[in-house]
């Protein structure tokens, strides 16, 4: 039995050492980001689909300057741009369904935007639907040695493991607002060419980031992936004699079944998307 674990696990071990990998050739070849200069306001670096900061207008890279009485207009270091930030984030929080008025910057525009955004419960939280960042300038450097590179890609796939851990634990306990933002093989094409387009390192870290994600999700215990055949050698260990063959083929057979059958419908829903300029 414990031959069959090691063979069960070996996809999984080989997708999080391949995104370890995928670091370090980064970093090895484009070198390591260095903070260079911190800008005025906070950078909204993600917008989610459907979310209220989408319908109010917020765009992705756009740069709030002023939440309300907030002003974010003036960062003289990277404490003050985590101070802001935070502030950012507590004012979200607490204007559960109010009105909350930005003055934002659009990257590849000279006026200031005025937009309105009204926050809402998403779970067990208030929010509006983004990923923030501070509004930082960063350029690459060369690495030092051999260690800085490995210690720079282990930081950096630390945090992606979190992201997906996180991005896994939020789609299980707000499945009906989350499930909408999956995306299948299509659709992960398509952002991996959008990313392609933009800079070598964004491709990578979303190569990384992809491989990460295919090791957690084929740990979950599910028919058709190896989290299900791992189950079954759990409970063939608490049993003491394995299941009928039968019965583990019967499983399995189903749980192939619907998870080609949603793969089917990703790909559709994506290729939809696309066509109609949706997504």
């Amino acid at each position: 039995m414990y031959k069959r674990q090691v063979v069960m696990s070996a996809g999984v071990l080989a997708n999080l050492a391949f995104a370890y990998l995928v670091l370090v050739l980064m970093f090895a070849l484009l070198g390591i980001p260095s903070v260079t200069r911190i800008q005025p306001g906070i950078l909204i670096a993600q917008v989610m689909p459907g979310s209220p900061a989408e319908r109010a207008g917020l765009q992705a890279e756009d740069v709030v300057l002023r939440a309300a009485d907030h002003d974010y207009s003036d960062l003289a270091d990277a404490a003050s741009a985590l101070a802001a930030l935070n502030d950012f984030q507590t004012l979200i929080r607490s204007s559960e369904n109010q009105p909350v008025p930005l003055q934002v910057r659009r990257r590849e525009k000279e006026a200031l935007l005025e937009i309105t955004v009204i926050p809402e419960r998403q779970g067990e939280k208030v929010a509006i639907g983004v990923s923030l960042a501070p509004n930082q300038e960063v350029n690459l450097r060369p690495a030092q040695n051999l260690g800085e590179i490995l210690t720079e890609a282990g930081n950096a796939y630390q945090r992606l493991v979190m992201m997906n851990l996180t991005g896994l634990q939020e789609l299980l306990r707000n499945f009906q607002n989350t499930a909408t933002q999956i995306s299948g093989p299509v659709g992960i094409v398509k952002i991996g060419a959008d990313l392609a387009r933009d800079d070598v390192a964004s491709l990578l870290n979303f190569t990384a980031l992809i491989s990460i994600n295919l090791a957690v999700l084929n740990l979950l215990p599910l028919p058709g992936l190896d989290g299900g055949h791992i189950a079954f050698l759990i409970l063939e260990a608490i049993r003491g004699k394995r299941l009928p063959r039968e019965v583990e083929e019967r499983v399995m057979q189903t749980g192939l079944a619907l998870l080609l059958g949603l793969g089917v419908f990703l790909i559709f829903k994506d290729t939809l998307a696309i066509v109609t300029g949706s997504g």
